[in-house]
């Protein structure tokens, strides 16, 4: 976020549902960019979260501000 927004203020939270572990970052600047544009550093993430068999989500989210959401499970199977 520091990186790569022009944020202003920034919340995380982090919970524990079921057996999954879930991050929610949000914040006021990010940077505009064009539609599909996800951004290379997004979209290792995402493969990287896929690989541990967890979930993403990043993106503007209606009240102007941004969010990236991911879950993986607590334990990972081998």
């Amino acid at each position: 976020m520091l990186r790569h927004s022009s944020a202003t203020w920034c919340l995380i939270e982090v919970r524990t549902d079921g057996a999954l572990v879930r991050l929610e970052i949000t914040n006021d600047g990010a940077a505009r960019r064009a539609a599909g544009d996800a951004g290379s550093g997004l979209a290792g993430l995402a493969e990287r979260i896929a690989a541990a068999g967890g979930e993403f989500a990043a993106g503007p989210v209606g009240d102007g501000t941004f969010r990236v959401a991911a879950a993986v499970p607590m334990e990972r199977k081998t």
